[in-house]
């Protein structure tokens, strides 16, 4: 009787790998980046992250004003791009020194979705999700917290709002929810 081989592979812990793939594009930047100096040009990535797409064009400033109650302006994305593949922010205009903000994202993956990090999320229906939340708080100054995230096709869709000036989302929560099923029917 032969001796049976067992052939095992080595799974690194997920954030070696990560680091190991982050020093590996640090690597192919700065490899791209050299070359001789006789002037001609060299096409290097300036990042190795996809675009970010421009949700704007599914979240109109008509949907901002919605939940505003007044119009809105689009804002560049801003933050960590991390896992998102397309992102829509709104600031209602006028509202110096207190602010209204409407953020909308799309994260490729399921583990972007946070139910588990906020106190007493309620479960609600979006349009063809596979499961949803939304949560209303308060915050410090009275600041009224708006957060709304489900799941489709793998993918975790969030719309967070936010009202400085003491603005309750009541009349906002239809709205916002509508809002999820449009993005919903864009995934």
């Amino acid at each position: 009787m032969g001796r049976q081989q067992v052939r095992t592979t080595r799974r690194f812990p997920a954030p070696v790998g990560m680091l190991a793939v982050g020093m590996l594009a640090i690597g192919i930047v700065i490899v791209g980046g050299c070359g001789s100096s006789s002037g001609s040009a060299v096409a290097t990535p300036s990042s190795t992250r996809a675009p970010v797409e421009d949700l704007c064009t599914v979240i109109t400033p008509a949907d901002a004003e919605s939940v505003f109650g007044a119009p809105g302006t689009a804002r560049p994305h801003s933050g960590s791009t991390t896992g998102l593949t397309g992102a829509c922010l709104y600031k209602k205009d006028g509202t110096a020194p207190t602010v209204d903000l409407l953020q909308v994202r799309v994260y490729d993956g399921t583990k972007y979705y946070g139910a588990r990090l906020f106190r007493h999320p309620e479960a609600v229906e979006i349009l063809g999700a596979d499961r949803a939340f939304e949560r209303v708080g308060t915050g410090k100054g009275g600041a009224t917290t708006y957060d709304l995230q489900f799941v489709k096709h793998g993918k975790t869709g969030a719309i967070n709002y936010v009202a400085t000036g003491g603005t309750s989302t009541t009349a906002s929560s239809a709205a916002l929810r509508a809002l999820a099923d449009k993005l919903a029917r864009s995934l």
